[in-house]
């Protein structure tokens, strides 16, 4: 099954935890204060660059990457680092003058390149926030704290350092992220503002290739494409990628080996 697959059932029939919901919306209400400056974002993007990305996914990340969440300004969204300073932790980005041109810079140059995302829907949105954040649960199979934190999707587990496993136990303790996570934090801005609308493909949006919605292989399953992209972050191949790679490399061989020969026959 797909990422995107498998996102969008989850997506479908997640509920909340009752003990996280008064903090999704307190969330909600603290995000909206700044509905105008994540606008601007999102404009900027589609003026410079012809992007579209829905000024509320910004807030979702903003709250998951930097300490304090929305309420830090001074804040890289790319990977929690303050704006001003040369990031250490990948990306290795900045430093930027302002929130706004670091958030630009992370959202259109920084992998997966959310701004290029053209699926909107609640599984397209989950999928590439879990891009945003990274696929080693994806790949072991396992709901991403990331995204479900705080709904009944999610129930252990968690990275807690920068290229790390995936954490069960510490101190003989299972290892829970209390953070919210994107989708129950989506769902209580929704309900705040119902001008949020999951709007699946966009119209006129930058097509990007297909691997990005369809070729992360979720589990063990995936075998040797599973394998192989494990050793690529970001950059997920299907077979078709793979076949047309190696139909392309047998072509132009042939189109090697046909002008050799006919070189040594003089004839050319």
């Amino acid at each position: 099954m797909s990422l995107l697959a498998e996102n969008t059932k989850r997506w479908n029939a997640m509920k909340e935890k009752p003990s996280f919901k008064t903090a999704a919306r307190k969330f909600a209400s603290r995000a909206m204060v700044h509905k105008s400056t994540y606008e601007y974002i999102s404009a900027e993007i589609k003026q410079r660059h012809g992007y579209h990305i829905p000024w509320w996914l910004i807030p979702l990340v903003h709250e998951r990457e930097c300490v304090r969440g929305v309420d830090n300004w001074n804040c890289n969204i790319a990977q929690g680092s303050a704006f001003a300073e040369k990031s250490r932790i990948v990306p290795y980005n900045g430093p930027f003058a302002s929130f706004v041109a670091a958030a630009i810079a992370a959202l259109v140059e920084e992998a997966p390149y959310a701004a290029k995302n053209i699926n909107w829907s609640g599984g397209g949105t989950m999928t590439i926030a879990e891009k945003y954040n990274g696929l080693k649960y994806a790949r072991s199979g396992k709901a991403s704290p990331y995204v479900w934190s705080g709904t009944d999707q999610y129930v252990s587990g968690k990275v807690l350092q920068d290229h790390g496993p995936i954490e069960y136990y510490k101190n003989g303790k299972p290892v829970i992220d209390t953070q919210l996570g994107i989708a129950i934090s989506l769902r209580a801005m929704m309900e705040l503002d119902p001008t949020i609308v999951l709007d699946g493909d966009h119209p006129g949006q930058e097509k990007t290739p297909r691997k990005t919605e369809t070729s992360v292989v979720v589990g063990s399953g995936g075998g040797l494409l599973a394998a192989i992209n494990a050793l690529v972050p970001y950059y997920d191949l299907t077979w078709w990628d793979i076949t047309g790679f190696v139909a392309a490399t047998v072509f132009a061989a042939g189109l090697i080996i046909y002008f050799v020969n006919k070189h040594k026959k003089g004839q050319i």
